[in-house]
């Protein structure tokens, strides 16, 4: 099955479907290749930090925040021995003229794998993206230049298949 496409993404974790969402809404065709699409494995929690909160309101994704038990935090508490410190986020310029966005600068806490499901579902229903679930096993390479035009990839059961 061959498929054409503008941006060729290979890995749908956080990265690959904050890129595919970008290029998406640069009008471009994305191809975002993941080898699964069931949710990680692992047991691991995030700290998105409030830069990250406000890229995702700049994708368009703040909505994969919700729904996935995501805990806003304002700062840090330390602890050494007997002493504690508290470092609460500083704003930064243009933080707070995003829609829907308070004052006060908020990262979130969540668990990954939640989150990473959130997004693969948001970028799934993007009509710019075909994520296909496989596993790139050869990048194509152009005779004289040597850039990717593509990637070879199999799936259990199923052929090899060009992405271009």
């Amino acid at each position: 099955m061959a498929a054409t496409c503008d941006v060729l993404v290979i890995g749908a974790g956080i990265a690959g479907c904050g890129i595919a969402s970008a290029f998406a809404k640069q009008g471009r065709r994305v191809t975002v290749i993941e080898r699964t699409l069931d949710a990680p494995a692992r047991i691991v929690g995030e700290l998105l930090q409030p830069g990250g909160v406000t890229a995702l309101h700049k994708l368009g994704l703040a909505q994969c925040l919700e729904g996935i038990e995501a805990t806003p935090v304002e700062g840090y508490y330390l602890y050494w021995k007997d002493e504690q410190a508290t470092f609460w986020f500083c704003p930064a310029s243009g933080n707070s003229k995003l829609k829907g966005h308070s004052e006060v600068p908020t990262g979130r806490s969540f668990h990954h794998a939640k989150f990473v499901e959130s997004l693969r579902r948001a970028i799934a229903h993007d009509p710019n993206i075909t994520l296909i679930e496989s596993t790139a096993v050869e990048l194509l390479r152009h005779e004289r230049t040597g850039a990717v035009t593509g990637a070879v990839c199999s799936r259990l059961g199923f052929p090899l298949e060009k992405v271009r």
